[in-house]
């Protein structure tokens, strides 16, 4: 499946925030996040989700990779999701048009960097957060003085 900016920041959504336990903030600040580091590092969205050690789970487990062609494509099959899957599947698109189409304000102030609240990494000390979620912390690059 080739891959637009649509689908990259939905794949991030879905992986990261898909569960419909997950509330749509969190939803709307994952997606945001990708828009963010898309916009101030000028890479496209799937460039950013593909990145080295970035959103690992689906350059691992469903191959995300760029083509010859510098287009990007995935082994992730949403039409063979059982029917509640789909539906989140479906929802993460909406979440990424909306985002894209900055239908809603950006919830993280900015932010490129996010995790869990149950992980610790270390790299988060060196960062602003902006944003705590239910679910996830938001973080951006600390402002020079």
């Amino acid at each position: 499946m080739i891959l637009d900016a649509i689908t990259c920041i939905a794949l991030a959504v879905y992986h990261e925030a898909g569960s419909d336990s997950v509330p749509d903030l969190d939803k709307h600040s994952v997606a945001y996040t990708v828009d963010n580091r898309s916009g101030k590092r000028n890479q496209n969205h799937c460039e950013v989700i593909a990145q080295k050690g970035q959103f690992t789970h689906l350059t691992d487990r469903f191959k995300l990779r760029q083509t010859r062609d510098g287009q990007y494509d995935t082994a992730f099959k949403p039409d063979a999701l059982p029917e509640l899957e789909r539906e989140a599947w479906l929802h993460s698109l909406d979440i990424a048009l909306e985002v894209k189409l900055h239908q809603i304000p950006d919830p993280t102030n900015g932010a490129e960097y996010f995790h869990q609240h149950h992980v610790h990494p270390k790299w988060s000390k060196a960062f602003k957060m902006t944003l705590k979620t239910s679910v996830f912390r938001f973080y951006q690059e600390k402002k020079a003085a």
